[in-house]
C-alpha cells in the first residue's frame, strides 16, 4: 500500500518542538483511556474496556503498532474504522435494550442509509470501501 506522512505539526511546533505524533494502535489506547477515567457514563465506559480489552472488531490485527510513517492509508483508515464499528454495535445495545426492536435500532446507526446509499450493500452489510 501507499505510505502516509504523520500529520504536519501544529504552528510553531514539530521535530524537536517536544510534539509527539501518535500511530493508530496508540491513539485507541489513548481513547481506551479517555472511556476509563472521564466518559460520564461508567457502564458504557466498562463495556467499551471490556471490548476493547478483548480485541472487539479485530481491534489487535487491524491496528497496527509502528512508526507514523511507516503506516500505509489503508492501515491509518483502520481506525475511524475500527471507532465507526464500536459506535454502531453500542448503538444496536442502547437501541435493543430500550426496548427496540433490531430493525429499529438499526435505524439509528451512522451513517443512515439514507444519507448514504453507497454506504451499504444490497445483501444489506456495510460498503466498506465507501
Amino acid at each position: 500500500g501507499q505510505r502516509v506522512p504523520p500529520p504536519p505539526p501544529p504552528p510553531g511546533g514539530g521535530a524537536g518542538g517536544g510534539e509527539r505524533v501518535f500511530n493508530a494502535a496508540e491513539a485507541a489506547g489513548i481513547i481506551r483511556e479517555y472511556m476509563a477515567f472521564f466518559f460520564g457514563c461508567q457502564a458504557c465506559g466498562r463495556n467499551f474496556l471490556a471490548g476493547y480489552d478483548q480485541c472487539h472488531f479485530d481491534r489487535c490485527v487491524r491496528l497496527r503498532d509502528a512508526e507514523p510513517e511507516l503506516l500505509t492509508t489503508e492501515e491509518w483508515r483502520e481506525l475511524p474504522l475500527w471507532m465507526w464499528e464500536v459506535h454502531n454495535d453500542v448503538t444496536m445495545v442502547v437501541g435493543k435494550a430500550r426496548g427496540k426492536e433490531e430493525e429499529k435500532a438499526a435505524l439509528f446507526q451512522w451513517p443512515a442509509v439514507d444519507d448514504c446509499i453507497l454506504c451499504v450493500r444490497e445483501d444489506g452489510e456495510w460498503n466498506m470501501g465507501e
